[in-house]
């Protein structure tokens, strides 16, 4: 157990907000133990995110200079939005780039030409009938 006895989120041991961090550090366990352990509960109960994310709001950082629960709501909530914010950012950035690379001219290739691509007269030298819609007459 946390020797301080307060649950908090960790800033040091995170990778979306410190939450699985923080608890692994009040019981003292291993914090990938506690993640596979989220993620299970989202695949299996699908109940995990509602709870991460509240427990994000409910649950102070362990730098946290909130003095009462208001300020601590505030603070949490405002870096929920700034993660969102980078999220956002990050994910536009990457559309950005894909639609970047869609939109350069791409070379031609150069394919065989097509029967109704050239004129009716030049596509054979001999007295052949062909098929299709340019069939001579």
């Amino acid at each position: 157990m946390n020797p301080s006895g307060r649950l908090s989120r960790s800033s040091t041991d995170r990778i979306i907000a410190g939450v699985c961090g923080g608890i692994a550090k009040q019981f003292n366990v291993d914090p990938t133990l506690v993640r596979v352990a989220f993620v299970l509960l989202t695949l299996f109960a699908g109940i995990s995110p509602w709870i991460y994310l509240l427990l994000w709001v409910a649950i102070p950082s362990d730098n946290s200079t909130a003095t009462n629960f208001g300020q601590q709501l505030q603070q949490n909530l405002g870096e929920i939005q700034q993660k969102a914010t980078a999220v956002v950012e990050q994910v536009s950035d990457k559309v950005q780039q894909i639609g970047g690379q869609q939109s350069q001219p791409t070379p031609p290739t150069q394919t065989p030409s097509t029967p109704s691509s050239t004129p009716v007269s030049s596509q054979h030298h001999d007295d052949t009938p062909t098929t299709g819609p340019t069939t001579r007459l």
